[in-house]
């Protein structure tokens, strides 16, 4: 007979992946807990066994919804990052207690617990992410559960928000090395961790026991963020500083100013200690294809600049919404404008075209300059295609679709009056534009209708 599962924390760094590999139909009934408002596109659209349960894991309200006779649990819901202690004890202790709790109540069976190779390190001072997962740890490993315990490594993969901290230390001009860097680092590819959660899943392993999961890799930080700078084509160069002086200036400072410090003494736990794997039955038995240190950073380097890219398109969105009608865009209309750039074609754009098109995005102001130039002398551009295209999103929208026709007052004389207006201030911006985009169009000796179209020949 299929298994029911429970699994918190599926709209997460880990649990987007995990979900897409994860055969479902494996299942009775698969049910993910996600907040409301952090439901994916992607998990709207799985198998009829799948079941979503909107609640929030600190909420008490949320046991309510948890159905019986669910056979396992996987909990991945944490919070990390930078939090309150309370946060921490809240999030990542109480909650998952709770849970298990209520779900034993109705008949959960075994539970398979996402930890963190945190709880293993030694120099931990005020590390309460590290603290509230060992005690939730602990708490399940007295709870009479079936149970297992997967402590990753440090996670990298498109997306991975610790390689975010890393990249950003290894794109400064000087990069500080704390304690000359010599921490030992086994990053782990995220599909290989999704890997590792399906193998416990579908061989039913849960013996109490608790496995490490890393990398083939083993290399100080300093080689770490070498190779990620390297990879994006830079020389670093680095700066070591003894470990004593930021754990002294922290540690004063982490009581005062916690909530403002960019590195809190918890977060500088990784440079004074090893995150290595041990070996286990399980991480031998998998390890043999997981991908290697240079496989890990190129997919992680290329889903940092796929969301710097998804989060300019979001923005060029709003900009360009405020432009033509001067409200706020939604989240549907941004999702169908980043689904329409990513069909675009912009490899034969020329110089001038993707001038006028980044000037625009700076501000409304911009794109009205920008779109007056373009309607008279650059029909063809990709700015006006933009424009174009957003226009016909916003107009079939269910939510601003209202704001195209509106005409406001319905007196034709205050109409013609903000008809002549509009005008005159039209005529301005294209008396503005002329001045500075005309003699630059012609200098780039490209660009233009005509050039566009015969582009569009070839």
């Amino acid at each position: 007979m299929k298994s029911s599962i429970l699994i918190t924390g599926a709209s997460g760094f880990v649990g987007k992946t995990l979900i897409g590999k994860l055969e479902l139909s494996e299942f009775n009934k698969v049910y993910l807990l996600v907040p409301e408002q952090d439901v994916p596109d992607a998990l709207k659209k799985l198998g009829k066994n799948v079941v979503i349960l909107h609640g929030d894991i600190t909420d008490p309200e949320v046991h309510k919804i948890i159905p019986d006779n669910i056979n396992i649990l996987l909990h991945m819901a944490a919070i990390t990052g930078k939090a309150a202690k309370a946060e921490y004890e809240k999030v990542n202790f109480e909650a998952f207690k709770d849970i298990v709790i209520s779900g034993k109540q109705k008949g959960l069976e075994k539970v398979l617990f996402i930890s963190t190779i945190a709880v293993k390190f030694s120099k931990r001072n005020r590390y309460f992410y590290s603290f509230s997962k060992e005690k939730a740890e602990q708490f399940l490993d007295g709870s009479g559960m079936e149970y297992s315990i997967l402590r990753p490594t440090m996670i990298l993969g498109s997306g991975s928000p610790v390689f975010k901290g890393f990249s950003m230390f290894a794109g400064l001009p000087l990069i500080p090395l704390f304690g000359g860097g010599k921490a030992i680092v086994q990053p782990v590819h995220l599909d290989d961790v999704c890997s590792t959660i399906i193998q416990i899943l579908t061989k039913s392993i849960f013996k109490g026991d608790t496995y490490d999961i890393g990398g083939p890799d083993k290399l100080s930080i300093r080689e770490f963020l070498k190779k990620i700078s390297e990879l994006k084509g830079k020389r670093p160069k680095f700066l070591s500083i003894p470990m004593w002086i930021p754990v002294s200036i922290i540690s004063v400072l982490d009581r005062i100013i916690y909530s403002f410090l960019p590195l809190t003494l918890g977060q500088l736990a990784t440079f004074r200690n090893d995150s290595v794997a041990e070996d286990n039955i399980i991480l031998k038995e998998l390890s043999g294809g997981f991908s290697d240190i240079n496989a890990m950073i190129k997919d992680s380097v290329q889903g940092e600049l796929d969301g710097q890219k998804y989060y300019r398109a979001v923005r060029e969105c709003r900009v360009f919404t405020k432009y033509l009608i001067g409200k706020k865009s939604t989240a549907y209309n941004e999702k169908k404008y980043v689904e329409f750039l990513s069909k675009t074609d912009t490899t034969h754009l020329n110089g001038f075209d993707k001038f006028l098109s980044g000037l625009a995005v700076k501000s409304p102001l911009f794109t009205k300059i920008c779109d007056a130039y373009s309607r008279f002398f650059f029909q063809h551009s990709l700015l006006r295609k933009k424009l174009g295209t957003l226009f016909a999103i916003l107009e079939t929208s269910p939510v601003t679709y209202r704001y195209i026709d509106d005409i406001g007052s319905k007196n034709i004389f205050t109409i013609l009056i903000n008809l002549g207006f509009r005008g005159a201030w039209f005529a301005f911006h294209l008396f503005v534009s002329i001045l500075f985009f005309l003699p630059l169009q012609i200098l780039t000796g490209r660009g233009g209708n005509k050039q566009q179209k015969g582009e569009g020949r070839e």
